[in-house]
C-alpha cells in the first residue's frame, strides 16, 4: 500500500464511527482483533482517543458525514481503543507508543505499525480510492 494510501485511510478511520457494523470497541483483544483482520483479509486501522479529548470529538464530527469516508471505512477493521475507559486500551497505547490524541495507526497482519495520524484532524478529507487490501499483500 502506498504511504499516500495510507494516509488518506488514516485520515477517514476515525469516521468509522458512523460504520457501527464495522467498528468495534476494545472489548476484544488486541491479538483477537488482529486475528479477525486477517482472517477477513483487511487492514486493521487503530484508533486511540481519551475521554474528554476536543480534538478526538473534533475528528468524529468532521469527518462523520462525509460520504467517502463511510465508503472507504467498509473496506477496513477499525478499532476504537479509548484509554481513559480501559487499563488494556491504555496498555495497548503504551505498546503504540502513542502521545497525542487522537491517534490512527494502521497496522500489518502481524502487528507492525506501518502507518500513523496524530492530532486534530486536517480541514478536508481527500477522495482517493483507499486500496482495501491488508498492508502484507500490498507492494510498497
Amino acid at each position: 500500500m502506498s504511504l499516500r494510501t495510507v494516509v488518506v485511510l488514516l485520515a477517514l478511520a476515525i469516521g468509522a464511527l458512523a460504520m457501527r457494523n464495522r467498528v468495534s470497541h476494545s472489548s476484544q483483544s488486541f491479538e483477537a482483533t488482529l486475528a479477525t483482520a486477517r482472517t477477513a483479509g483487511v487492514t486493521l486501522v487503530l484508533e486511540f482517543s481519551m475521554t474528554g479529548c476536543g480534538a478526538c470529538r473534533a475528528f468524529e464530527r468532521m469527518t462523520l458525514a462525509k460520504p467517502i469516508v463511510q465508503d472507504a471505512l467498509k473496506q477496513v477493521q477499525f478499532v476504537e481503543y479509548n484509554v481513559s475507559e480501559s487499563a488494556a486500551a491504555h496498555a495497548l497505547a503504551e505498546r503504540f507508543n502513542v502521545r497525542v490524541y487522537p491517534t490512527v495507526i494502521a497496522v500489518d497482519a502481524e502487528g507492525r505499525e506501518h502507518a500513523r495520524s496524530e492530532g486534530p484532524p486536517a480541514k478536508t478529507v481527500s477522495s482517493q480510492r483507499v486500496d482495501p487490501r491488508p498492508l502484507t499483500d500490498v507492494p510498497t
